[in-house]
C-alpha cells in the first residue's frame, strides 16, 4: 500500500475504534503525543491529544447512540480530507447531559430527538499517527442543542 493509502485506512480506523466503539486508548495508538488540534471545538478542551480524549468522551457521553458514517475520503502526501455524517440521539447517553455547571443550560434542549450532522476534517500523518487535525462542522439544525455539547467560541 502507498503512504497515502496508508493515511485513509488509518483515518478510518481512527473513525471505528475513537468514535463508533468508543476506544479511548486507541487515540495514543493513533495519535502523536505532539498532536496539534486547530477546530476549537471547545473553549475549556485543549487542543492537544488528552484534549481529544476529553473531546470524544463528551461527544460520546452526550449523543446516545453515536455512529459516525465517512461519506468521502481522500489524501495527498500526507494529509486526508474526509467528509463525515455523524449520528446520534439528543440527551446523555450517561442520563445527566452536559451542563458546563451552567443553570441557563436546560434551555432548548431536545432530549431523545435523533440528530445528524456532516463534519468535514484535515489530518496530517507522520509515521501512521495524526501529528495536526483541521475540521469544520455543520452546525446547522441538526446540531446538538444548547449544552449536551459544550458551546464553541462565538456561537
Amino acid at each position: 500500500m502507498s503512504r497515502t493509502d496508508d493515511n485513509k485506512q488509518a483515518y478510518r480506523r481512527f473513525v471505528e475504534e475513537v468514535f463508533n466503539k468508543g476506544n479511548i486508548d486507541a487515540v495514543d495508538e493513533m495519535v502523536s503525543p505532539d498532536y496539534v488540534d486547530h477546530e476549537l471545538f471547545a473553549d475549556e478542551i485543549p487542543q492537544n491529544r488528552e484534549g481529544l480524549k476529553k473531546g470524544v468522551l463528551m461527544c460520546r457521553d452526550c449523543l446516545a447512540e453515536l455512529s459516525v458514517s465517512i461519506q468521502n475520503v481522500s489524501a495527498e502526501g500526507d494529509k486526508i480530507i474526509a467528509r463525515t455524517t455523524w449520528h446520534g440521539v439528543q440527551g446523555a447517553a450517561n442520563g445527566q447531559g452536559f451542563d458546563a455547571g451552567d443553570p441557563a443550560a436546560a434551555r432548548d434542549l431536545r432530549a431523545g430527538e435523533a440528530v445528524e450532522f456532516d463534519t468535514l476534517d484535515i489530518a496530517r500523518y507522520e509515521d501512521g499517527m495524526v501529528v495536526e487535525h483541521w475540521g469544520l462542522t455543520d452546525d446547522g439544525p441538526g446540531w446538538p442543542t444548547a449544552y449536551y455539547l459544550p458551546q464553541r467560541a462565538g456561537s
